[in-house]
């Protein structure tokens, strides 16, 4: 059995991280806002949530420019990157807990893919995720 952390437990990442435990894996995870799962041990700290998992996944918001949020059309726009704040935010403080033997994937399709395949056979893959740094 696969131990998995969840650093976003909100309308995309406690769906993957619940999806996976249903799986049969381990998963524990993290979120801002106090939440609560069947399948999912939830803590109060990122630390919590990281310590002694295989693999995390990081699925925090990257805000950006309202007119970019999908309400509209925006192809006429300049094109706007999101804001990685959250992000840099949230891994400076994995990285204070996550040992080198730990993987984390930030990718939001990393997560989704993983949906897709048969979990129960799931092992973490060099080409899917990175080490911390």
């Amino acid at each position: 059995m696969t131990k998995v952390g969840f650093i976003g437990c909100g309308k995309l990442g406690m769906p993957c991280a619940e999806a996976i435990a249903q799986k049969g894996h381990d998963v524990s995870g993290y979120d801002v806002v106090k939440r609560t799962s069947d399948y999912v041990t939830m803590f109060p700290t990122i630390q919590g949530a990281v310590q002694g998992r295989d693999i995390v996944f990081v699925a925090v918001p990257t805000p950006h420019e309202q007119h970019y949020d999908g309400r509209e059309p925006s192809a006429h726009l300049e094109p706007v990157d999101f804001r990685y704040d959250i992000v840099k935010e949230v891994l400076a403080e994995a990285n204070r807990h996550m040992t080198k033997d730990q993987f984390w994937c930030l990718s939001v399709q990393c997560c989704l893919v993983l949906l897709d395949v048969n979990l129960c056979n799931w092992l973490p893959t060099p080409d899917l995720y990175t080490t911390h740094t």
